[in-house]
């Protein structure tokens, strides 16, 4: 199974709970992913700010890193032409 969901703490914590259960794949759930959606969409003033306490990202450790130093979380919507581009 691929797994792609909102780059939030929240959204981490459904990849962390999908991994311990079963085989899965992160699908552009990585820090490289996440910095790239964070310069395409801060400038249009659509994220909001990431709250919440991190949590660990094992997939990616960078991921958590730059979570927490951008502080912004990106919705799963607004990356949604790069994953309907995949498919």
């Amino acid at each position: 199974m691929r797994y792609h969901g909102d780059f939030a703490w929240g959204g981490v914590a459904i990849a962390r709970t999908l991994a311990a259960g079963m085989s899965w794949v992160p699908w552009r759930s990585g820090a490289d992913d996440y910095v790239e959606a964070v310069r395409r969409h801060q400038q249009a003033g659509q994220l909001a700010e990431l709250g919440g306490s991190a949590v660990d990202t094992p997939w990616d450790p960078l991921l958590s890193t730059a979570m927490t130093r951008h502080g912004v979380r990106v919705e799963e919507e607004l990356v949604l032409d790069a994953l309907v581009d995949d498919l």
